[in-house]
């Protein structure tokens, strides 16, 4: 136990705890109860199923509040739509390779984690998520009329076609 209250000793946070609760929470009980938790999300079939709670708690509230608001922001709306977007395609990941995410260690606590950074719009997690990545998805694609080939060869010319011009102007410049 004397081990513990040494490692308890270095993270700051825990002393905090220690006082908010008057000292009737001790950090070494913090500690443990996180390791715990953390060993229960991570070694358990429990942990998918919490951790994917946990993770949608704020969001699922933050849409009953926006649902419930006459004239929401549009900003609140576009960072709903893009989290219930993102977590979807997470869902669709998850069920596709299923077999794959059981040898990822700490998975479902990276999810977590994840879900936290793009669920509370006070982040703008998922805007940036969208941003980075969904927003460079042709328009053909949901549009409709999306033919995959023909949108991968269209992107493939382009690119071409500034590789092209890079030499070009490389050459030039000798």
């Amino acid at each position: 136990m004397d081990h513990i209250k040494e490692e308890a000793e270095k993270f700051s946070s825990l002393s905090y705890i220690e006082k908010q609760t008057g000292g009737q929470v001790k950090k070494e009980q913090v500690l443990i109860g996180i390791m715990v938790i953390i060993g229960l999300l991570t070694f358990t079939r429990a942990g998918c199923l919490v951790i994917s709670i946990a993770g949608v708690i704020i969001p699922l509230r933050e849409s009953l509040m926006v649902l419930n608001t006459v004239n929401p922001k549009i900003n609140e709306l576009k960072h709903l739509l893009v989290f219930w977007m993102i977590f979807s395609l997470m869902v669709i990941f998850e069920s596709a390779f299923g077999f794959v995410i059981r040898y990822i260690p700490l998975y479902y606590l990276i999810k977590l984690v994840f879900l936290w950074y793009i669920g509370p719009l006070k982040f703008n997690g998922a805007y940036t998520i969208y941003e980075l990545t969904l927003s460079k998805i042709p328009s053909e694609c949901y549009m409709g009329g999306c033919k995959p080939v023909e949108a991968a060869k269209k992107i493939a010319s382009q690119v071409e076609k500034k590789v092209e011009n890079t030499m070009k102007n490389e050459e030039e410049m000798k």
